[in-house]
């Protein structure tokens, strides 16, 4: 993280305006904002998955509670970028957070990386080798980025064995922290309009609670789910679900996952990633 903060060294006001974001984003209490989106989905019978970095919980085995009967895995440990910190550190964190999931009785099942990053010096394969090593068979890091694709969003089975259900580009930070949208009808238009683009594949998109739980977008994640219900031949499934139905559904059905990524509970805990 520090080696990304780095990067606006020379652009004090890029600097300044992220820091900034990130402070305005902490108004509220992460349990409060799960809680905000769990009974949406209770609503709508969703199963959602979060993926936590687990230097967060490693002292609070009850805080897996809050996530209610919704899936969850880990998202690295302290949240680093791999393809800065080399093999021997990305490996490492790898390896913490799905041994501080085994010490809290967890059974880690699917892995999504920090920033969604799956090169390490800059080979694919290690990643997903290495991820097989520590007895994760799913995983949901790779990134395909906005549409139009090139074909509809699907299942990518690896070498080691491991099978990745990709992140669309189309998530709340692209669009509220990069793109800088402010209008709630936009945001949910762009997030609506990916799912024509990836019709009879899998859509899995990335909404953080930090910001979808927030009571100004609580609606925009209502009704992302309500537009999904109203497509044809349209399903709303977990992770889970969607990694076994996928190649018995109908030609003409369409996947979404709704995921969504914790890495900070308060503004100390961005701090202290800074020092990694």
């Amino acid at each position: 993280m520090f080696r990304r903060i780095l990067t606006y060294r020379n652009k004090i006001p890029v600097l300044i305006k992220k820091i900034s974001n990130y402070l305005s984003l902490f108004s509220e209490n992460m349990v409060n904002l799960i809680s905000r989106m769990n009974k949406i989905f209770e609503k709508h019978d969703v199963k959602f998955t979060y993926f936590i970095s687990t230097y967060l919980i490693e002292n609070q085995a009850n805080f897996f509670s809050h996530f209610g009967n919704h899936d969850y895995g880990p998202h690295g440990h302290l949240h680093p970028d791999y393809s800065l910190i080399g093999r021997k550190a990305a490996f490492k964190d790898m390896k913490d957070a799905i041994s501080i999931f085994q010490k809290l009785n967890q059974k880690p099942w699917i892995f999504r990386a920090p920033y969604g990053i799956t090169q390490i010096e800059k080979n694919s394969d290690l990643f997903f080798e290495y991820e097989k090593k520590l007895g994760i068979n799913y995983d949901s890091s790779i990134n395909i980025q906005k549409p139009p694709w090139k074909e509809p969003p699907h299942p990518i089975k690896h070498k080691s064995g491991v099978t990745t259900l990709p992140l669309i580009g189309v998530s709340d930070d692209v669009l509220i922290d990069n793109l800088k949208l402010n209008n709630n009808n936009e945001i949910l238009r762009r997030f609506v309009e990916a799912l024509d683009f990836g019709k009879t594949g899998v859509l899995v998109y990335d909404l953080h609670p930090i910001r979808m739980g927030q009571i100004k977008y609580i609606k925009i994640l209502e009704g992302l789910i309500k537009s999904i219900n109203a497509k044809k031949n349209f399903m709303i499934l977990s992770l889970k679900e969607a990694f076994s139905k996928f190649y018995k559904k109908g030609e003409d059905e369409t996947i979404v996952c709704l995921s969504g990524d914790i890495d900070n509970l308060s503004i100390l805990d961005y701090f202290r990633r800074l020092k990694t």
